[in-house]
C-alpha cells in the first residue's frame, strides 16, 4: 500500500527547495552528517524504550550500524572537501514531527514509527533531487546510492507498523501525521536543511 515513498508523502519538495541545492551544498553535506547520527540515536532509543518487542531488536540494531556507516561516510567527505564538521542550527522538521507523538507507551510506539518512516521518505525524496541536480559528480554518486537506503528504512518501519498494529488504524495514523509533515513542508523559513521548509 505505501511501498513507494510519493504514496505516504503527501506534498512534494518545492522547486524553491531545489533550487538552492548548489548554493548550499556544503551545509547541507555537514547537515547531513549530523542527521545520519540523529537517525541512529533515533534507532537506538526504539531499543532501548520497548526492549519486549522481539520484532524491532535485531533489524534495528542491523539499521542503526548502516546509519552509523553512512554518517562515516559524510565525514569522510566533509574530510574530501575540507568543510568542517560542526554543529549547526536544526530545521523545525523533527520538531514539528514529535510533537505529534502520543504520552501513551503502546500508542506512542506506532507515532514513532510512523514519524520515522516520514523522515526516510522524505530524505529518500529529497536525496533523489539533489542527485538530479548536485554539480559535484562525486556527491551525485553518494546520493544516488543513499536513495536506496532511505527508502528500504522507509519501508522497513512502516513494515514494522503494520506487524504490530491494525492496517485501519495504522493508515489512519499515517495519514494524521502526514498532514503535519505535509504542513511542515509547505511552510517557510530561513535556513536551509536537508529537512527544511520552503525558503523565504
Amino acid at each position: 500500500m505505501f511501498e513507494d515513498i510519493h504514496a505516504i508523502l503527501q506534498v512534494k519538495t518545492s522547486d524553491r527547495w531545489v533550487s538552492q541545492v548548489n548554493t548550499h551544498w556544503r551545509t547541507l553535506l555537514v547537515d547531513h552528517a549530523h542527521c545520519e547520527r540523529k537517525a541512529a540515536d533515533f534507532a537506538i532509543n526504539l531499543l532501548k524504550s520497548y526492549p519486549d518487542y522481539p520484532l524491532l531488536q535485531e533489524p534495528l540494531s542491523k539499521l542503526i550500524r548502516e546509519e552509523m556507516r553512512h554518517f562515516e561516510l559524510c565525514l569522510k567527505y566533509l574530510e574530501m572537501f575540507d568543510i568542517p564538521f560542526k554543529p549547526i542550527s536544526p530545521c523545525g522538521y523533527a520538531k514539528s514531527l514529535h510533537q505529534v507523538l502520543s504520552h501513551q507507551r503502546q500508542d506512542k510506539l506506532l507515532d514513532m514509527l510512523i514519524v520515522a518512516a516520514y523522515i526516510e521518505a522524505r530524505s529518500c525524496e529529497r536525496f533523489g533531487l539533489v542527485a538530479n541536480v548536485l554539480q559535484e559528480p562525486v556527491l551525485v554518486k553518494f546520493y544516488q546510492r543513499l536513495y536506496k537506503a532511505e527508502l528500504r528504512h522507509f519501508q522497513d518501519y512502516l513494515a514494522f507498523a503494520f506487524q504490530l498494529y491494525d492496517e485501519a488504524r495504522v493508515v489512519h495514523r499515517i495519514f494524521e501525521i502526514g498532514q503535519v509533515e505535509a504542513a511542515f513542508i509547505d511552510s517557510s523559513e530561513t535556513i536551509f536543511r536537508f529537512h527544511s521548509a520552503q525558503p523565504t
